[in-house]
Parts: structure tokens; sequence; C-alpha cells
């Protein structure tokens, strides 16, 4: 399943590559695999949460969204998207929780939960040597369960059964976010494999990031801080538009450290994006002309204009603040609702 630009939707080797060359890499995969399940057996019975809260012992509080933002500020590969007024945040809670729980516990609360929603996933026989998929997908659930199900008990079989769940993949499921799509370009461009942990690309990366703060005169520090935010408000910002609905400003972006962390990660990924944009029309062989071993040569201001690059970057930071603060206000919302049970 691919998009206009024939750039996979659920890619395999991606996914692969990625369980491979990151330390926690099949923990995140198989907390995000197992988010999804428990969404789409939420959508299609709508009695899950309050199954879980009665299941399990799972200290639900104030403090438990402390989880849900280091998961999401850990990566962006296998980070979702939460749907408006619903429980998204405390399932991704759950996921997160019983991923961390101890072995007995969440074998036992987890094959309560499959037994409940998805009994097929728990005949799942792994002594068949072929290829083919141990078991039907006929929804997200099974899609989702399976996949979670196989890591967390077949781990090394995992790559040999991904191209088979990309056959039945949907494009509606929306795995995950474009991190998949942009880095795939970067990889095909730069004949690399994952490219994000290519120490010539992040060098690249990171010169990029300087040069746009430097064209800014700005640090991670001043345009993180409140009056750097303050250039929100210019008639030029690409935010404008939000102000005659209310955009909200900001006083304080919280703890600096973690505030300058998000930037430097989004200002990466615009800067990438920028290159992305403006590399293109140059993807064929005969017309790559940056390379990670000349690109010190040749890459030009055009190919990464510094305004573009940060404006993206700062109405991303502006976005996921506010994002963050809205998930925060509904993870409560959701939290008492559930205590009133």
């Amino acid at each position: 399943m691919t998009n206009n630009y024939l750039e996979p939707y659920f890619s395999p080797v991606l996914i692969t590559d990625y369980i491979r060359e990151n330390p926690n890499g099949m923990k995140r995969f198989q907390i995000y695999d197992l988010y999804r399940f428990l969404t789409s057996a939420d959508s299609s019975s709508h009695d899950i949460v309050p199954f879980l809260y009665q299941l399990t012992d799972a200290p639900l509080s104030e403090d438990s969204f402390e989880m849900i933002s280091g998961y999401l500020a850990e990566d962006f590969y296998f980070s979702p998207a939460f749907r408006s007024d619903s429980y998204d945040s405390v399932l991704l809670y759950y996921a997160i929780w019983l991923s961390e729980d101890s072995a007995m516990q969440k074998d036992r609360f987890l094959h309560q939960i499959f037994s409940k929603y998805s009994p097929a996933i728990l005949e799942i026989d792994f002594s068949d040597s072929s290829n083919n998929l141990p078991f039907e997908i006929t929804d997200a659930c099974t899609f989702f369960g399976g996949l979670f199900y196989i890591a967390c008990h077949a781990p090394a079989q995992l790559p040999k059964f991904l191209p088979e769940f990309a056959k039945h993949y949907q494009e509606e499921w929306h795995f995950t976010c474009e991190d998949f799509i942009l880095y795939n370009f970067m990889d095909e461009y730069f004949e690399i494999s994952n490219c994000r942990s290519n120490l010539k690309f992040q060098e690249l990366i990171s010169t990029l990031s300087l040069a746009t703060l430097q064209a800014q005169d700005m640090t991670l520090n001043e345009c993180t801080a409140a009056d750097g935010l303050q250039q929100l408000k210019h008639p030029f910002s690409q935010l404008a538009g939000l102000y005659r609905y209310g955009a909200l400003t900001f006083e304080q972006t919280g703890n600096p450290s973690a505030a300058c962390d998000k930037m430097k990660h989004l200002l990466d990924y615009a800067v990438t994006y920028e290159l992305r944009r403006n590399l293109f029309d140059f993807h064929l062989d005969e017309d790559r002309i940056i390379t990670l071993d000349n690109w010190k040569e040749k890459l030009k201001w055009y190919h990464v204009q510094y305004d573009s690059a940060y404006a993206h970057a700062i109405s991303l930071f502006y976005s996921a603040s506010v994002s963050q603060q809205l998930l925060k206000k509904q993870f409560m919302e959701k939290l008492n609702e559930l205590q009133m049970l």
C-alpha cells in the first residue's frame, strides 16, 4: 500500500531496520501495536476502558500523564494521533503500563484482554515454518493484535511476517504518521538504510538545524522562551490567521530543558522536510546531485531555505505545545469520568 508517490504507508523494511538499530525499538513497537489494538477494540465495543479499569490495578492519577508525555517525546516513530473527546490517551497509558508491568501480571492481564476482544490471536501457532500468517486478519483488531502478539512471543519471526501484514494493510488504519514516508525518501535518495542512525546524515541535519538558528540569530533557549514565541504574533507569521479565532499565547513553556529538546527535535524534522521538498525533483539517479559525501560543497541555500524551515519548526512547536496541553486536559477529564464509575 503506497501513496501517490509510491511511498509505503506500512514499510516492513523500515520497521525491521528501526527495531534492529534502536535499543528501545522493539518495546516501542510493542507499545504502539498494543495501543492500536486497544483503540480498535474500543471503537467496536466501547467498553474496553471500564474493563481495563476493573481488571488492572494500574495507578491512574495526574502523574500518570508523565508516562504518556515521555513516550510521545521519545521519538516520532510510533507516536499516535489521538481522537478528540476519547479515551485514547488513557488507552496509551494502559499500553505503556502493561509493557512496564511484571511479566506474570502482564501475561495474565493480556490473556484476559485478548480472550475478551480477540480470542483468535491466542490461537496463533508458531510451529509452522512457512511465511504464511498463522491467523486470519479480518479487521484492525486482528492486524494490530497480531503484530503485538508476534512481536512479544516470536520477535525473531516478525521480519518474515511483516510483508504478509503489508499485504493486508488498509490505508484507513493509518499505521503511523508521516515519519516513515519522510525518512523512507531520504533512505532512497541517499541510498542508505535507516538514515536517522547514519552518522553522515545526522551531521547533515544537525548542520542545517544550526544554520537555521544562526540565520535567525537565535538559540534554542531564546526561541522557546516567552520572548522568542512572541514572534508568532508577527503579521508575517504562518500562524497569523489563527488570531481571529483566539490563538493561545505562552507565558512559559514548562521545563526549559524539555522545551529545548522538543524544539531541537522539531527543528531537525523541519529541515529534513524542507530538504526533502527541495530535493524531490532530483531524486532520479542521473539527477542525484547531493550526496552524503559532497553536501558540504554542493548543498546550496535553495535546497534548504532557512526562513521556511524555521517558520515550519516554530509552528510545529506552537502546535505541539497546545496539543500537549489539550491532551493532558482530556486525559484528566476522562480520568475523572472513570473514577466516578
